[in-house]
């Protein structure tokens, strides 16, 4: 059901999540945020949880602020004109995305209109989200004219995918303002797509770090 939907949530006291609450999907549900969407409260852990089985969508129109972890094991979708961010806000805090079990990450936008994936940095927070993996899941990722900013920093890793075990496909994305990345090598079970990508103002490009 829609996020909005009071019904669509079985333990939030007739409500919805909001500010300062924790949000799991669980499976076999499948929930769509179709507005604008605040959780969490600016601490270290995990707020939004996408359960095995589960599938979180952020349709057109919809952004989802996340001022915590979050903990992806089911399905993790952004469609063209949609929006996460990671609530750093105000805060020095670096929120991860992490992807658990076997996780499917889809953030796919069109030439006309892209997804976008962001750290929140109105409040002048220096925090910022990150996107790592569980070393011993497999997940497939397909990331397409989406849009990335803000992700990682000198010191914090922006991107951490292990392609000896995942299918990656990045394709048409922009990514501005960003912390290495570390992809591991590539498996015999595996692919990897990373190509037509754009990116600028890389915050750290010592060897051995890959950021593009």
């Amino acid at each position: 059901g829609d996020w909005a939907t009071a019904a669509t949530w079985t333990t939030c006291a007739g409500g919805v999540p909001g500010d300062g609450d924790d949000a799991t999907v669980a499976s076999p549900h499948v929930v769509t945020v179709s507005d604008a969407r605040l959780i969490g409260d600016a601490t270290l852990n995990v707020r939004l949880t996408v359960a095995s089985g589960g599938t979180l969508t952020i349709a057109s129109g919809g952004t989802l602020t996340v001022k915590s972890h979050s903990s992806i094991a089911g399905t993790m979708n952004i469609n063209g004109g949609g929006a996460y961010k990671f609530g750093t806000l105000a805060t020095t805090n670096d929120y991860e995305m992490r992807l658990v079990a076997t996780t499917v990450l889809s953030f796919v936008g069109t030439s006309g209109s892209h997804c976008t994936v962001t750290s929140d940095t109105t409040g002048g927070g220096a925090g910022r989200g990150w996107i790592n993996r569980n070393a011993t899941a497999t997940h497939t990722i397909t990331l397409t004219w989406c849009d990335f900013s803000f992700l990682g920093s000198a010191t914090v890793i922006g991107f951490d995918i292990d392609p000896s075990t995942d299918n990656l496909s990045i394709t048409h994305c922009t990514f501005d303002t960003y912390g290495f990345w570390r992809i591991n090598s590539l498996g015999t079970n595996a692919s990897m797509t990373i190509e037509d990508n754009t990116f600028t103002n890389a915050l750290d490009t010592a060897t051995g770090n890959y950021t593009a």
